[in-house]
């Protein structure tokens, strides 16, 4: 996948939840599939003028890429897209291209709320059965002596998030909350992994 542009922006409502935006080359998509090219945009796309992308968005908690809730849309228009009249004649040009900001671009305008909209309900629905899991890693650690070290309060912390999640009751805060929650318990899992290595090569 040849990757054309990436950004990140931040959700304005939940700390630490930030979505990642990839433009990615669409090769499959061609003015063939649609019937609303004229002769010259046709022309102007086999000269290699414009192309089509994906948009991909992948939600970022915590540094961490949540690749199983990602939402894309695949043949948007990219480049010198060329413009014509009712006759088919060229009337100009518009360029979607890296210097177009996300908020209010041809590109990004129309489609990029209702992507984040999926990711969030992705995150919301999909993070029970996940943050099950990590309770009962949680629980394991304690009693293997990471106690002192929060796991025990981290894992009650993932089990009642993911009831919550579990119920419908939660929503996307939750989620984020979770995850946040999940992050600390990998740290944890990782110092203590580390601190068994040492002990037992000592």
């Amino acid at each position: 996948m040849s990757t054309l542009d990436t950004r990140t922006i931040a959700d304005k409502a939940i700390p630490g939840l930030s979505y990642k935006i990839d433009v990615a080359e669409d090769y499959t998509a061609s003015p063939d599939d649609y019937d609303s090219y004229t002769p010259a945009q046709k022309k102007a796309w086999e000269d290699g003028e414009w192309f089509y992308v994906g948009l991909i968005v992948t939600p970022v908690i915590a540094g961490i890429e949540l690749d199983d809730f990602t939402d894309s849309l695949w043949g948007i228009e990219w480049g010198h897209l060329t413009l014509t009249d009712d006759a088919g004649e060229v009337t100009g040009h518009l360029n979607i291209g890296l210097d177009l900001e996300i908020s209010g671009s041809p590109l990004y305008g129309p489609h990029l709320p209702d992507m984040i909209a999926e990711v969030q309900a992705n995150l919301t629905e999909g993070l029970g059965p996940f943050a099950a899991t990590l309770a009962e890693v949680g629980e394991t650690l304690t009693r293997r002596e990471l106690d002192g070290q929060g796991a025990a309060g981290i894992a009650r912390r993932i089990a009642d998030q993911a009831n919550l999640l579990a119920s419908g009751d939660g929503d996307l805060v939750t989620a984020a909350l979770l995850l946040d929650n999940a992050h600390q318990l990998v740290n944890l899992t990782r110092t203590f992994v580390h601190k068994h290595d040492e002990g037992v090569t000592a």
